[in-house]
């Protein structure tokens, strides 16, 4: 699995690793799309619910993160 610049930095700024994002996405499943279409994932790492935005035209590539948790 690949990660944009702008994820590996959210995922740094949650606290959370990049090895333990791949698994959790592995089990998490798949909620909305956003306005482009790309599929957002909601899992839950070390406790905190993350929404993970997966582009569409590549399964394998994280686009962004997003902390539940923060309206």
């Amino acid at each position: 699995m690949r990660f944009s610049r702008h994820a590996k930095n959210k995922a740094r700024s949650l606290g959370v690793s990049l090895p333990e994002l791949e698994f959790a996405i592995g089990l998490g499943r798949k909620i909305v799309e956003d306005v482009d279409g790309n599929p957002i994932h909601v899992v839950v790492v070390r406790g905190m619910p993350v929404r993970v935005v997966i582009a569409l035209d590549d399964s394998d590539f994280v686009i962004t993160l997003f902390d539940r948790r923060k309206p």
